[in-house]
């Protein structure tokens, strides 16, 4: 039985529309009355690039969305501040909604292929970034012996931290490395953005296992898919779709006995009546009824305990 069509879905996150003006007015080389009118001039700039941002974003959200207008908006925004990594991921996720609505074949791999050149210099830049400040935090004075360090900046309630933005760019780079057909290189983004942030592993894990899924040629394979789903499962324990891609990767894993007997591997059956259980009229309802009956396994979702 052919697999279902399963895409990696990253997160869009509309809070990424402005871009931080303190973080880069540093790099404003002058002095005295010079450096005032520079600050100024780099300050209006960025509330350009900000109303172009929140225009792109209202454009792909709209319904339809208007992929090519908001790139449009979006590269000019791009040129007006090359240097900032909210401005290039927006580009990216761009394309990438861009390239999943495409017909053409040659145009979907397009767009598919700059949304990875987008989102890779996105990260780069941010990461840039955050050593430049490290950098200037280390040269400044430290700590005094009463423990207050005045050059820390508290983070605002609400803000959102570097890690986990880090992280959504590795998602969605993770998402175009895939389209293109780079299931290593996709793998490692989306570990990446495990580590970066560990409260939202099972997104990223259940990304991982579509990768392994839909790349697996062997039985090792297959089993690798698997048990990134378990670790979806670990870290989400009531995400319905986890239970039914574990059991279907590992359906496909069954054997057979001298009698002809299907013998599914370990935790197939119990993986598919939990997707059941959490989903009894889910999209993949019927499939995974449709294993269990392969398996001479009946739903046991109704029956009382």
């Amino acid at each position: 039985m052919k697999p279902t069509c399963v895409c990696v879905c990253s997160t869009i996150l509309g809070f990424f529309l402005s871009v931080p003006a303190y973080a880069q007015i540093a790099s404003v080389k002058a002095t005295g009355r010079d450096a005032e009118v520079n600050i100024e001039k780099y300050k209006t700039n960025i509330k350009l690039v900000d109303e172009k941002l929140k225009a792109a974003g209202d454009m792909m959200h709209a319904q339809p969305p208007n992929y090519r207008q908001a790139i449009a908006i979006l590269t000019e925004a791009s040129q007006m501040a090359p240097d900032q990594d909210a401005v290039w991921y927006r580009l990216g996720v761009a394309y990438l909604g861009s390239a999943n609505a495409q017909g053409d074949g040659a145009e979907k791999t397009r767009c598919y292929t700059e949304a990875y050149s987008d989102l890779k210099k996105a990260i780069d830049l941010s990461i840039q970034r955050k050593s430049q400040e490290l950098q200037d935090i280390s040269s400044k004075a430290p700590c005094n012996v009463e423990g207050v360090c005045t050059h820390v900046e508290h983070v605002k309630g609400g803000a959102i931290s570097d890690n986990y933005k880090l992280a959504v760019y590795y998602s969605n780079l993770g998402d175009a490395a895939a389209k293109l057909g780079k299931s290593d290189e996709a793998i490692k983004d989306f570990q990446h953005s495990t580590q970066l942030d560990p409260a939202d592993a099972g997104t990223y894990y259940f990304n991982e296992g579509i990768i392994l899924r839909n790349a697996a040629k062997s039985m090792a394979e297959r089993k690798q898919a698997a048990e990134a789903f378990d670790q979806a499962i670990a870290a989400d324990p009531n995400k319905a779709a986890d239970y039914y891609l574990k059991g279907e990767v590992l359906f496909g894993m069954a054997t057979a006995d001298s009698e002809g007997k299907v013998i599914p591997p370990p935790g197939a059956v119990e993986a598919l009546q939990k997707y059941l259980q959490l989903e009894p009229n889910g999209p993949y309802a019927d499939r995974a009824k449709s294993f269990l009956a392969a398996l001479n396994t009946t739903d046991r979702t109704n029956k009382k305990e």
